[in-house]
């Protein structure tokens, strides 16, 4: 199957004269909540799926994996819920894609805000919608990461990956507290960073993205996409120690998680 790359959606055709093994629905996911959020689609290029012994569910992703390390500051202790607050941008436009946009860890040996080892308080834990009682603007686009208290001051690590249709151009973007809080790509790092995957990877980035079937096979060889199999479905996935082991034009996020020291560049 190719897919094209003009804005009208890929498609398959009934063949009334063929006599088929099996009869496949095929369809093109490009939809920010499920690539992200639903950790039966979180990643995946292909999945194929068994619904009855002559019917298939084909479905096809073109999205490029963009490795992110949060960078948040607390200079002052306090006793007070601390919060930081971004929201992501499709073409421009803040997203809104459910109750939770991302999912974040660690990659070093640094201490949260607690106190606490910080794996032990972010281990692929969920952000959160802001709501109404957040005290920001235009709170209905932005999504928190939360901690109840700041009981040590200094900086906090945490990463993720993003999963983004390559067909659109897509952004993250801080929001509160505007200063201390910055992101980290390998391709570059700001207040403000695009999420175009990495540029010296193959197939992820936006001037060269997975188009076809042969791509992703292609890149399951070369190690950077996941094979699984549960008997009625199988997934093929961006794999996360490639995405964050490959270094872009400025670093790699897991050179940068390792060369992490806490007490030094990090809360220790």
């Amino acid at each position: 199957m190719l897919i094209d790359n003009s804005p009208t959606p890929a498609r398959t055709s009934p063949d009334a004269g063929s006599n088929a093994i099996a009869a496949v629905k095929t369809r093109v996911e490009s939809n920010l909540k499920n690539l992200n959020n639903d950790l039966t689609r979180r990643g995946n290029l292909l999945s194929l799926e068994t619904k009855a012994s002559s019917e298939k569910d084909l479905e096809f992703s073109r999205n490029l994996a963009t490795p992110v390390v949060m960078k948040i500051t607390a200079s002052e202790k306090t006793s007070e819920k601390f919060s930081a607050f971004y929201n992501a941008l499709q073409g421009g436009t803040p997203a809104v894609v459910g109750s939770s946009l991302a999912l974040w860890s660690v990659g070093g040996n640094c201490y949260d805000f607690s106190g606490l080892p910080l794996i032990q308080v972010f281990d692929e834990k969920p952000d959160r919608k802001a709501t109404a009682l957040d005290n920001i603007n235009n709170w209905e686009t932005a999504y928190a990461v939360d901690w109840e208290n700041v009981e040590k001051t200094g900086d906090n690590f945490l990463r993720t990956i993003f999963y983004t249709p390559s067909t659109q151009q897509h952004y993250l973007q801080a929001v509160q507290p505007s200063g201390s809080l910055s992101f980290i790509s390998p391709d570059s790092e700001g207040s403000s960073i695009a999420l175009n995957g990495i540029s010296t990877m193959q197939k992820n980035s936006l001037s060269s993205n997975v188009a076809s079937v042969e791509d992703i096979f292609q890149l399951v060889r070369d190690s950077k996409v996941c094979v699984t199999n549960t008997g009625v479905r199988t997934r093929f996935w961006w794999n996360p120690k490639a995405v964050f082991g490959q270094a872009g034009s400025q670093r790699s996020i897991s050179g940068f998680s390792n060369g992490l020291e806490a007490g030094k560049t990090c809360i220790g």
